[in-house]
C-alpha cells in the first residue's frame, strides 16, 4: 500500500516483489517479527496455567481477566475507528477540493508545453493562426500552468509616508489570459492590446486587502524592480497549492518567458480540433516535440496524492475493523462458555431468548460505545490541531458531523454482526444440558486426578 502511495503516475501501482528482493526480505522479516511478538505473551501466559483451573473455568475468569479483555476490545476499536475517520475525512476533503471554486474556469482548456521561453512577438502569429478554427474560442500564454504555481516576488508599495515592502505571488501572463480563464474582474479592467499596459498590474482581492487600499486602481507598485500602476482587481483565485490559503497575488504582462500556451475550446471533444492544433504548431515549430494536456487533467493528477491517502487509510481501516470483529467473535464465544451456567439458570427461571441475547450483546456494545466516545473527541482534537494552518477551508470538509456518525455506525454494525451469531447460539441452548455439563465437570474435577480428567475429556 505504501509503494502504491509513492507512485507518481495513476497507472503505476507497485513494482513486482520478485523484482525487488530487498523489499521482499523486509516484508518477510516484518511478518515474522510481528508473529513472534504477537504470540509471545499468549504462549507465556498459557504455559503458566493450572489444568485444574482451566477445567474449573477460573483460569480466565475474575475481574482482572475481564478488564483485560475489555481494554483489548476497546483498544482494537479505537484504532479501527481512527483509521476509518482518517479515510472518511480524506475522501471528504478530496471531494471538497474537486468542487472548490478556483476563481477561474478550468474546463475545456488545453495546455501546450512550448518547451522554451517564447517572446510575445513570436507567439502572436501562432495565436492568430490557431484562432481561425471555429471551435477555438481564445488563445493566450503564461510562464506556467495554474496548478501548484508558486512563484513569488518582492512587491514595494508606494505611500506618502514612504515605501512598504512585502512578498506576494507574482504571475507572468499574456494578453487575453484573464479573459480565457474567465477570471472575474471586480474593479478596473484587464490587460489590453490597445493600452500601454506593459508596466501595469492586476491584483486580487487578497492583495488589495494586504495593501490596505480600498480603491487601489491607479495606485503605484514596484514588482520585481518594474514600476507601474494597478489597472484592475480580480476575485481571489487558486494558482498555487490548493491546501494553502489564498495568497495576495499580482498579475503582470510577461513578454519574454512564456512557456505554456493556453487554448480555450468550445464545448466539444478535444479530438475534433487536435489534428488542426498539432498541424499548426508543427508548422511553427517543426523540430520541437509538442506536449499536450488538459487543465482539468493536471488538476486531477495533482489531487491524486490526496486520493491515495484516502485509499490507504480506508484500506487500513477496513482491515482493522475486520480483525477487531474476529477478536469480538472469539471473546463472545469465550464469554458465552464462561457464562454457560449463568445462562442456564436464567433460562430455567424463565428468561426469554431475547433477554439472553440482549445480556450478551450489551456487554460488547458498551465497550464499542466507550471506544466511540474516546475516539471521536480525540480525533477531532488531533485533526483540529493538524489541519489549522496547513489546510485551507478544511472546517467544512474535515469536520463534517456525518463523518463521525457514519464511523460510529460502522463500528456498531460490525460489532453487532460479530457477536449476534454467538448470542443466538447461546440463547437457544437447553438449560438442562448446560447445568448438567457444569455438574458433571465439577464432579470430575473434585473426585478425579487432574491427569485422568484430562484424558477423559480427550485432551492431550
Amino acid at each position: 500500500l505504501f509503494i502504491f502511495m509513492m507512485a507518481q503516475h495513476p497507472g503505476q501501482i507497485y513494482p513486482g516483489l520478485w523484482e525487488n528482493p530487498l523489499l521482499f526480505a523486509e516484508l518477510v522479516g516484518v511478518t515474522v517479527l510481528v508473529g513472534i511478538l504477537a504470540g509471545f505473551y499468549p504462549a507465556f501466559f498459557l504455559a503458566r496455567l493450572d489444568p485444574v483451573q482451566i477445567l474449573k473455568g477460573g483460569a480466565f475468569a475474575g475481574k482482572r481477566g475481564t478488564r483485560l479483555r475489555q481494554v483489548l476490545v476497546i483498544t482494537q476499536f479505537v484504532a479501527s475507528l481512527l483509521a476509518v475517520l482518517m479515510a472518511l475525512s480524506a475522501f471528504n476533503y478530496n471531494r471538497f477540493l474537486s468542487k472548490l471554486d478556483l476563481g477561474f474556469e478550468k474546463d475545456n482548456v488545453l495546455l501546450v508545453d512550448l518547451g522554451r521561453n517564447y517572446h510575445n512577438a513570436l507567439l502572436k502569429p501562432m495565436k492568430e493562426d490557431l484562432k481561425r478554427h471555429p471551435d477555438i474560442e481564445s488563445v493566450a500564454a503564461a510562464s506556467w500552468i495554474p496548478v501548484d504555481w508558486n512563484t513569488e516576488g518582492q512587491v514595494i508599495q508606494e505611500k506618502h509616508s514612504g515605501h512598504k515592502s512585502m512578498t506576494m505571488n507574482v504571475y507572468g501572463v499574456d494578453y487575453d489570459f484573464v479573459e480565457l480563464l474567465k477570471m472575474k474582474v471586480i474593479e478596473g479592467r484587464s490587460f489590453s492590446l490597445y493600452q500601454s499596459d506593459g508596466a501595469n498590474f492586476i491584483i486580487n482581492k487578497s492583495a488589495a486587502k494586504e495593501l490596505g487600499w480600498k480603491y487601489p486602481i491607479g495606485k503605484k507598485l514596484t514588482v520585481r524592480g518594474k514600476q507601474g500602476a494597478i489597472i484592475g482587481v480580480v476575485d481571489d483565485f487558486h494558482f498555487k497549492n490548493l491546501f494553502s490559503e489564498i495568497s495576495p497575488s499580482v498579475l503582470h504582462l510577461n513578454f519574454n518567458y512564456l512557456n505554456v500556451l493556453y487554448i480555450k475550446l468550445s464545448d466539444i471533444s478535444v479530438s475534433r480540433v487536435f489534428n488542426f492544433i498539432d498541424n499548426r504548431l508543427q508548422f511553427f515549430e517543426p523540430d520541437q516535440p509538442i506536449k499536450y494536456t488538459l487543465l482539468t487533467q493536471r488538476l486531477n493528477e495533482w489531487l491524486l496524492g490526496q486520493k491515495k491517502w484516502a485509499f490507504l487509510a480506508g484500506s487500513i481501516g477496513l482491515i482493522a475493523i475486520f480483525f477487531s470483529c474476529l477478536g469480538l467473535v472469539s471473546l463472545a464465544s469465550h464469554s458465552a462458555q464462561i457464562r454457560t451456567k449463568e445462562f442456564g439458570i436464567r433460562k430455567a427461571h424463565g428468561a426469554s431468548t431475547a433477554q439472553i441475547i440482549r445480556s450478551l450483546l450489551m456487554d460488547f456494545t458498551r465497550q464499542i460505545v466507550i471506544a466511540i466516545l474516546i475516539t471521536i473527541p480525540g480525533f477531532y482534537a488531533i485533526i483540529t490541531l493538524f489541519a489549522q494552518g496547513r489546510y485551507a477551508n478544511s472546517a467544512g470538509a474535515v469536520f463534517d458531523p456525518y463523518t463521525y456518525i457514519l464511523a460510529g455506525l460502522m463500528a456498531l454494525i460490525a460489532g453487532f454482526s460479530a457477536v449476534i451469531y454467538q448470542s443466538i447460539k447461546v440463547s437457544r441452548a437447553n438449560p438442562v444440558q448446560s447445568l448438567r455439563y457444569e455438574k458433571i465437570l465439577t464432579l470430575f474435577i473434585n473426585h478425579c486426578h487432574p491427569v485422568n480428567t484430562i484424558k477423559y475429556f480427550g485432551f492431550k
